[in-house]
């Protein structure tokens, strides 16, 4: 079932400048709930303590003997994209709109005996959106794997970022480099947002300009608004400690700009 843009309320709603803003907004001014002993909401820049307390107690780590099993799953859904083109659009599409509700609640989500539940709010508005624009695109289907793909500078070197990205190769203890090659499935890289969502935007880049722009835009603005606020916690505020980190997370960053300047090109066309 193919859409003209021209009449899609979700295109157009999700190419105005308000809708762009809106998401940072929500990220940077959604005050974290916290059971028990949070900070006052009133107390703005004590959000972030709030906030580093549950990402730090989030139900990620409980994935974490399920990373080969997780990787491996989006290893083989990246290259059935491409192997079984238009066959596999809607299970890629179903597969990314999962994800993205799994990243919302685990990344967002912790519960201690001290603190309770904790909740990062902002991304349980966000991610849903997100979520629910790419069970549209199951619907409409207008990423389409079976036109020729784009293999130049920009798409491969997107697609290297992305892979470093998803290689994740920092050692959790020390939060120093660490190039073992067996991260590639042991490292996490598909149970998180920032490491798996470059990824994501790399496959896109493939294909362009046969793609959903709303879905590239939106995952867009997500990636660049959650990979900038990481960049500047790891890299500036806490670089004596982190700047791995924040390494890390400069393709997710970056790719994310690039996204939502490749969705507003694509619609030119």
């Amino acid at each position: 079932m193919k859409i003209n843009k021209k009449d899609c309320f979700i295109e157009t709603i999700t190419a105005k400048w308000w809708f762009l803003a809106l998401i940072p907004i929500v990220f940077f001014f959604c005050p974290p709930y916290l059971q028990r002993n949070g900070y006052p909401i009133s107390d703005f820049f004590k959000w972030y303590l709030t906030i580093g307390e549950i990402s730090s107690n989030n139900f990620t780590g409980f994935f974490a003997k399920y990373s080969i099993i997780m990787n491996l799953v989006a290893i083989a859904v990246v290259i059935l994209a491409f192997v079984l083109k238009s066959k596999f659009t809607r299970v890629f599409s179903i597969y990314i709109a999962i994800m993205m509700a799994f990243f919302g609640i685990t990344q967002n989500t912790s519960y201690t005996e001290q603190n309770g539940l904790g909740i990062i709010t902002c991304s349980y508005i966000v991610l849903p959106i997100l979520s629910g624009i790419w069970i549209w695109e199951v619907f409409v289907c207008k990423n389409d794997f079976s036109k020729a793909k784009k293999l130049n500078i920009w798409t491969v070197g997107a697609f290297l970022l992305a892979l470093f990205a998803f290689w994740n190769p920092i050692d959790s203890k020390t939060l120093m480099p660490d190039f073992n090659p067996a991260y590639f499935l042991t490292n996490g890289g598909n149970s998180m947002f920032c490491t798996m969502t470059p990824m994501i935007i790399a496959v896109l880049f493939f294909i362009y300009p046969n793609i959903n722009t709303a879905a590239l835009r939106v995952t867009g603005i997500t990636g660049a608004t959650i990979g900038f606020i990481q960049v500047v916690l790891h890299l500036v505020i806490n670089s004596k400690t982190n700047w791995w980190v924040g390494i890390i997370h400069i393709p997710v960053l970056s790719l994310s700009i690039a996204a939502i300047i490749v969705s507003f090109k694509a619609n030119k066309r």
